[in-house]
């Protein structure tokens, strides 16, 4: 786990695997073969760690670490933030064409542009604590169904005044006094 701050925050990149098959010729990881992949309880202690260790709020989470993601699907389809990360930067979660499921902390503020372009979400719950959503966060989202948002729709309107939508198959918000139709 690499802790990385930058004038717009903390970053941190997890891994997702001990070891790695790969074999990139520049990569130092590849050298000791993919022993097994974290589980998802793993993947986000590193996040917890970093954040006690260094007295921190983490702001934006890359997974680019030791091994290959995309090798550890299975571990990457479902994902609870902790309540700790403020950010989802953009095209942070893009293409991750298995991911099913997020569960996004009750203190997240802003969920980047693409966030989730290309992802197998469902559904997801946007937390009333979202100030900023960026333009075509669910685009190629085919399988959403369901946005729920735990605000009310005049809240819900003041923070996605300028977002350009790919509507895909989600017609709906729903919001804690009713419904929203696109």
């Amino acid at each position: 786990t690499v802790l990385m701050e930058h004038d717009y925050g903390k970053s941190i990149c997890v891994s997702s695997q001990i070891g790695c098959n790969m074999g990139c010729a520049f990569c130092e990881s590849g050298k000791l073969k993919r022993v097994r992949n974290l589980t998802t309880a793993e993947i986000i202690l590193e996040v917890l760690t970093i954040e006690k260790l260094e007295n921190i709020k983490v702001d934006n989470i890359v997974v680019m670490g030791i091994g290959e993601p995309f090798d550890n699907f299975t571990n990457l389809v479902s994902i609870e933030l902790p309540d700790s990360i403020t950010k989802i930067g953009e095209n942070s979660f893009h293409d991750c064409e298995k991911l099913e499921n997020v569960v996004l902390g009750k203190n997240l503020k802003e969920i980047g542009d693409s966030a989730f372009l290309g992802c197998s979400l469902s559904s997801i719950t946007i937390p009333v604590s979202v100030t900023s959503i960026g333009n075509w966060v669910f685009q190629r989202c085919d399988n959403l169904t369901n946005i729920t948002y735990n605000g009310t729709k005049e809240q819900w309107r003041s923070i996605n005044k300028a977002v350009r939508w790919n509507i895909g198959t989600f017609k709906t918000i729903t919001c804690t006094d009713g419904v929203i139709t696109l």
